[in-house]
Order: C-alpha cells, then sequence, then structure tokens
C-alpha cells in the first residue's frame, strides 16, 4: 500500500518549482511508480485525488464537514500547543497546514512510530467515517487520529487537503495531463471521460486499463 508521505514529499516539492513541465513530468513519474507497485489497488487514483486537493471525486456528493476550527482544535490536542501558539504560527504562514508543520516538529509528535506508517486507504478510510460521522466529536477525534500517526510534513499537507486548498500550483488539468503522460495516451482521452464521469481517480484508472473511450455521461 502507498503511503499518504508519497503525496505531502512531491506536493512540498512541487510547491518549490515554477516550472509547469517539470511539475508535470514529476507528477506523472510518480503515478506511473504508484500504479506498478500495486496496479490491483486504489492506490494511484486516491494519489491523483489528494494531490488535486479533492478528498473525493467531483461526482462524489460526501463533504468532511471539517472547517478551520474544527482542524486548529484537533492539531491543539496533537501538538500541546496553546493557543497563543498556534495563532502565532498561522499568522507566520497564513496556512493552518504550515503551523502544524512548525508546531508538530516542536512536539514530541516529531518523532512517530515507524509501524504507525499512513496509507492512502488509511486517509481514504479516515475521510469517509468523517463524511457520515454524527458528531463533531467523532470527527475530530478521526482527525486526531489522522494527525498522532503523521509526521510533520504529512501533517502539514493532511490539513491542506482536508481545507481543499494544497498551495502548490498544481490544479487538475495538470494532473489530467500527468495521467496522459504517465500512460501514453491523448490528454484530450483522459479530460473527456473526467468530464463525463467526474471522477479524476476513475479516469486514471480507465487509463490504466485501456479504457477511456468506455467512458460514458454520470447524472
Amino acid at each position: 500500500m502507498a503511503l499518504f508521505l508519497k503525496v505531502a514529499e512531491l506536493a512540498e516539492e512541487l510547491a518549490g518549482e515554477a516550472g509547469r513541465l517539470k511539475k508535470r513530468a514529476a507528477i506523472a513519474e510518480t503515478i506511473a511508480a504508484i500504479h506498478t507497485a500495486a496496479p490491483e489497488t486504489e492506490d494511484a487514483g486516491l494519489f491523483a485525488l489528494y494531490l488535486a486537493g479533492t478528498p473525493f471525486a467531483e461526482a462524489d456528493t460526501r463533504k468532511l464537514n471539517a472547517g478551520g476550527a474544527l482542524l486548529s482544535k484537533a492539531l491543539r490536542a496533537v501538538s500541546g500547543a496553546s493557543d497563543a501558539a498556534l495563532t502565532a504560527a498561522y499568522r507566520r504562514h497564513g496556512d493552518l497546514g504550515a503551523a502544524a508543520f512548525d508546531l508538530l516538529q516542536e512536539s514530541e509528535q516529531g518523532s512517530r512510530n515507524k509501524h504507525q506508517a499512513l496509507t492512502l486507504d488509511d486517509v481514504a478510510t479516515a475521510f469517509a467515517a468523517m463524511a457520515v460521522a454524527s458528531t463533531t466529536a467523532i470527527r475530530a477525534g478521526l482527525v486526531e487520529g489522522l494527525l498522532r500517526r503523521a509526521t510533520p510534513l504529512e501533517a502539514k499537507y493532511l490539513l491542506k487537503l482536508m481545507l481543499g486548498d494544497m498551495r502548490i500550483g498544481v490544479k487538475q488539468t495538470l494532473i489530467e495531463e500527468a495521467i496522459a503522460a504517465a500512460v501514453s495516451v491523448p490528454v484530450a482521452a483522459v479530460r473527456h471521460a473526467v468530464m463525463l464521469e467526474a471522477d479524476l481517480a476513475d479516469a486514471l484508472r480507465r487509463a490504466f486499463a485501456g479504457t477511456l473511450d468506455e467512458a460514458r455521461m454520470r447524472l
């Protein structure tokens, strides 16, 4: 199973890269590697979705229902930071994910048990549970569970993902291009499948399976 760390590491690399072609090449290479390592799983599709900053596919009506207040509370609980420390970290960056990176590096959470590695499937399972959670407390507990298992870098991008703003200069259109490059198919075919089914992960699966032309309109 692919680790969420792959999303976090590539996102951090892309955030510091201005060149569109270099970004596309890096994304395509990682997508191809993840698919090759575990072609029978949903890892490559989840990776594409998460790098695009979308917890669920566009066609999926589920929502995380986790706003800034809930995420900030969970971060304080995990990092042990005071309200003042969190406020100061947030003001330095204007971004909760970057603030989390600072706070978790300073706390004991900066060192993680290697046996608690966070996989893409772990994140997907937690997101699915958050979408159906009946109370804010349950959602907060799920977020805390993810953050306690995350490295500071993973926590940074988990929070960015949950807020729907990765801030790495990557839009879905670039990931569609990267999928096309990874599989050596026309980007128009990938975009057509995404347009019809509103599901980036499913378009990626179809691209590798050679069934892009079988995509049908999803209402």
